[in-house]
């Protein structure tokens, strides 16, 4: 995502993004942006189905920052709230994960510009972007590959309930966009939420952590916990969100 600094940012038209929310929290839901440039005040225009809300850009995150805890900088100081509830700790450019004494490790997604730190000896060391990887054709053009997803097959999973809702509005005619989210019983209940495009993860999508997900495990927990299954059902039920057979 792009730095706010002030001026107007560029957002292209139907790209989907979660918002932090005012828990200080990654929105469930995935929202559609419908303004292509942000106001002189810093709001962009997003829209959930047919309703349409103004979030200021800062507020506006990837579409994958599902499960990380969103580190927000106030007087020089960088804190992030739990993913899963209210649990608030301090970090430094030296943290990668949030540690909540009720839901365990979660990543850390930096809002700002991840501060700069002091190694041991004393000198200025700058976190390095990751390199993306590419993908070379046997005629030298870079391509990759989107992900199909078995949506019968996760449908059919022990303890799982795949529940799909259709017609999400997007800017290609030709793409057909599906907001899924796969539920776990088995042992605390639980939820993954992804999209498909034309059945697929998208172009830039990594793959579903699927077995981290049934075994409730992982270094990086992409899910969310459940309090009340049956009020989750009903939630889904309400967003237009159809049980998979």
């Amino acid at each position: 995502m792009q730095e706010n600094t002030g001026g107007r940012l560029n957002f292209p038209i139907g790209s989907q993004v979660r918002i932090l929310d005012e828990t200080g929290r990654v929105s469930d839901e995935v929202y559609d942006i419908v303004t292509e440039k942000s106001d002189r005040k810093g709001h962009t225009m997003v829209a959930l189905g047919q309703r349409q809300l103004k979030v200021h850009s800062r507020r506006i995150l990837p579409i994958d920052t599902i499960g990380h805890a969103v580190v927000v900088e106030s007087a020089g100081r960088y804190r992030a709230v739990c993913p899963n509830c209210q649990h608030l700790g301090e970090y430094d450019s030296e943290t990668d994960q949030i540690t909540c004494p009720d839901h365990g490790q979660a990543p850390l997604y930096w809002l700002s510009t991840k501060p700069m730190r002091i190694n041991k000896v004393g000198k200025v060391a700058v976190k390095k972007p990751a390199v993306k990887k590419r993908v070379i054709t046997q005629e030298g053009v870079k391509v990759k590959q989107p992900i199909v997803i078995n949506l019968d097959e996760l449908s059919k999973l022990a303890d799982c309930e795949l529940f799909t809702q259709s017609n999400i509005p997007f800017d290609h005619a030709r793409v057909v966009v599906k907001s899924h989210t796969l539920i776990c019983k088995n042992g605390r209940a639980r939820k993954l939420c992804f999209n498909t495009y034309n059945g697929t993860l998208g172009k830039k999508s990594k793959d579903l952590p699927i077995a981290e997900f049934l075994a409730d495990q992982g270094d990086e927990k992409k899910w969310f916990y459940i309090s009340d299954l049956d009020k989750e059902k009903a939630s889904l039920a309400k967003k237009g969100y159809e049980l998979h057979s």
